[in-house]
């Protein structure tokens, strides 16, 4: 008894420290602008209200600023990475299964194309693709074999970090043994990927990846939110933080008119090539939203989502999930509309109860 008590007080202390981070974080965001609409945030009280919930209208500013849109259905960032999220999520499994060195064993079987592992180094040992033991000697061997690698950490990883690519003259023992200290004991060295030729026109410095979130409600998996993220300049990840940009894709497949850049700017092409993304049909995109819905019923224990895949000539190419810290404020700029959609108030009711007056 005592045990849960403590547990419960732990929680409690980590409940409040989050909160107090996301709140903090959004008063840095919205310095120097002028206050919410007082009629706006009445209704967003009241929307809240009755799901038995008192939210900050700091985050629903945020997005008047950004989109000039009104939708009490926004989602703040501190209800969703503090109460939504923990409640969809079961996080202690997390660990076991949120490291890319697992996806072979954990989708391969299934026919889900993933890129191709060279090495991988496990808790210190260094493996093949197949998983057999390795000398470090007999590694750097076969990586010596290749003309381009991308190098990069297994677990713990986001935001485009711990991402080396080493191209010819690059792939030498010396620099790969430097790499191999700099990152650490679990990592992964594949084949650099080759992407559908229509991603290399949007950008060919990056390799540009659909994330596509999903979630499962009332014994199905709904599609949330799907973005097309892009590199900009000579870099090669595409991630918003690294300095990249996104743009919303239709139910159909096809891009929506703006993309939006690091600083939250709308952009109707791309702003290395020029690439215009209006109705552009994104190919084999629906080959993805069906591998993502058909691979999430394998992981019940997470509700949600966040699935991020590659497009080659051939089709889809996984190139990891995502289990927490989701990215969900900047998708309801990217998407411009509320994280959950039209299952908003489904989610709510469901995860926190409808209240009666």
């Amino acid at each position: 008894m005592f045990r849960k008590f403590r547990q419960k007080l732990k929680d409690c202390h980590q409940h409040r420290k989050d909160s107090r981070y996301w709140h903090e974080k959004i008063a840095s965001l919205l310095s120097g602008k002028e206050n919410m609409p007082a009629d706006y945030e009445k209704e967003i009280k009241t929307f809240y209200k009755q799901y038995g919930l008192n939210v900050s209208t700091q985050w629903h500013k945020r997005y008047l600023d950004i989109l000039h849109m009104r939708d009490v259905r926004f989602i703040p960032e501190d209800l969703f990475y503090v109460d939504i999220e923990p409640r969809l999520n079961n996080l202690i499994y997390r660990d076991g299964i949120d490291d890319k060195n697992m996806y072979d064993l954990l989708f391969k079987a299934r026919g889900v194309r993933l890129p191709d592992t060279v090495i991988r180094n496990i808790n210190g040992y260094w493996l093949d693709e197949n998983y057999e033991l390795l000398d470090p000697a007999a590694a750097i061997k076969l990586c010596l074999n290749e003309e381009k690698l991308i190098i990069k950490k297994t677990v713990n990883s986001g935001g485009g970090n711990n991402i080396i690519v080493l191209r010819g003259a690059e792939i030498t023992g010396e620099n790969l043994r430097q790499v191999f200290s700099q990152l650490g004991g679990n990592l992964v060295v594949q084949k650099l990927l080759q992407q559908h030729k229509l991603l290399n026109e949007i950008n060919p410095a990056s390799v540009n990846t659909i994330r596509i979130i999903t979630i499962m409600l009332h014994n199905e998996v709904l599609v949330v939110q799907s973005v097309l993220r892009m590199g900009v300049g000579a870099s090669y990840v595409d991630n918003i933080c690294a300095g990249g940009m996104a743009v919303g894709i239709t139910n159909k497949g096809t891009l929506k008119e703006y993309a939006y850049d690091a600083q939250n700017k709308k952009q109707p092409n791309h702003l290395t090539t020029g690439f215009l993304f209006k109705d552009v049909c994104l190919p084999h995109y629906k080959n993805v939203e069906s591998i993502a819905k058909d691979m999430h019923k394998r992981f019940a224990q997470f509700r949600l989502i966040s699935w991020d895949f590659a497009i080659a000539d051939t089709g889809p190419v996984l190139i990891e999930f995502n289990l927490k810290y989701q990215g969900m404020d900047c998708f309801q700029i990217f998407n411009e509309r509320p994280f959950f959609g039209e299952l908003t108030n489904e989610v709510l009711k469901e995860l926190f109860g409808k209240k009666t007056n």
